[in-house]
């Protein structure tokens, strides 16, 4: 290990108490237990988020040879997984207040840099930690958050293939270009990838057989994802167009995860979303080298104030109706305007 890069369970107290506090980085990867297909552990969002914060902070530390480095134990926390055993979720509210908690303690000790590393993309997962930083850094004055599922994007809808071919130094193959491109990764060719590099021994053979499957989709979220998108490109609003496409998908695709394990909707019980046997262990390195990088940009942005903490936040965050407080904030409006309509009715009377 780099020797300004420091295992936060391992620090001594004086190591601690006499870190610069304007040059140190502090990371914390914070992600789920769930079920991953019948091929990969429990744990891998977990392992995904551990090994992107390992990366992020080897490659910083190597940068700034003057800054510290302390990477702190995984907190496995999650929110909206699927439900079935292994699982572990809990309310976003939970996932918000544990992270939360944990900011406000570094703040309070002074430290300015707080990176959460995330490798779930439910979705109210990344928001919750995403409004935890947000709060922590307007309210403490740090510079607190998560660029994983934001940089994590685009090697699960294929906007990363051409990247990912630059650094395996050869074109995929058309299953793992078709794996690629699938969209909607869960256990799927780039997990499968991660974990055949980072921790072979506990991925399944199974994985060589697991064929292109994915959730029953909630039809009617489609539908409306290509009379919004058709709209929106008539009015020459294509970015706008792209991202009400990508959220009403995703939420289709979400409800018919949740119907899915809950209540049998479709033909047969799904575990994973993508093409588990395009995966390898090449593949994985790759990802997790390029990873690191794409995260090391992110970080840089934000300590040398090209990027605020509140510009780092992933699609999902774009949709105030999965957001923590939504529905206690729209019930304090309207008790607002009750309370304006009742006074306005006593000044007419």
């Amino acid at each position: 290990m780099t020797p300004n890069i420091f295992k936060a369970e391992e620090m001594l107290y004086p190591q601690m108490r006499d870190l610069d506090r304007e040059k140190t980085l502090l990371i914390l990867p914070v992600s789920a237990l769930e079920v991953h297909g019948h091929h990969l552990p429990m744990g891998m969002d977990t392992f995904s988020a551990a090994t992107s914060a390992a990366g992020v902070a080897e490659l910083f530390a190597k940068a700034h040879p003057d800054w510290s480095v302390v990477v702190y134990p995984p907190l496995t926390l999650g929110t909206d997984e699927l439900p079935l055993p292994g699982s572990i979720s809990v309310s976003p509210r939970t996932v918000r207040s544990a992270v939360m908690g944990f900011g406000k303690s570094l703040a309070r000790h002074g430290f300015k840099y707080i990176v959460i590393t995330n490798g779930h993309g439910g979705p109210r997962h990344s928001p919750a930690i995403e409004e935890a930083c947000h709060r922590i850094s307007l309210r403490k004055k740090v510079a607190m958050f998560a660029p994983s599922i934001r940089v994590l994007h685009p090697y699960t809808d294929g906007r990363a293939i051409p990247k990912l071919e630059a650094e395996l130094g050869r074109p995929l193959t058309d299953l793992e270009r078709r794996a690629f491109a699938t969209g909607g990764e869960h256990a799927g060719v780039l997990e499968t990838s991660i974990m055949l590099a980072y921790r072979p021994d506990l991925v399944s053979d199974v994985y060589k057989r697991c064929e292109f499957d994915q959730p029953p989709r909630v039809k009617i979220f489609f539908k409306l994802s290509k009379i919004v998108g058709g709209v929106l490109r008539l009015a020459r609003l294509r970015r706008l167009a792209d991202k009400a496409t990508l959220i009403l998908n995703g939420l289709g695709g979400t409800l018919g995860w949740l119907f899915n394990s809950r209540w049998n909707y479709g033909d047969h019980l799904v575990t994973y979303s993508g093409i588990p046997k395009a995966g390898s262990a090449e593949i994985g390195s790759a990802a997790m080298r390029l990873l690191a990088k794409d995260l090391l940009e992110e970080v840089e942005a934000v300590i040398h104030g090209k990027m605020l903490p509140s510009q780092v936040h992933s699609l999902m965050w774009t949709v105030p109706l999965i957001r923590t407080d939504f529905f206690r904030n729209l019930g304090f409006a309207a008790a607002g305007l009750f309370l304006i309509f009742i006074v306005g009715l006593f000044f007419v009377i």
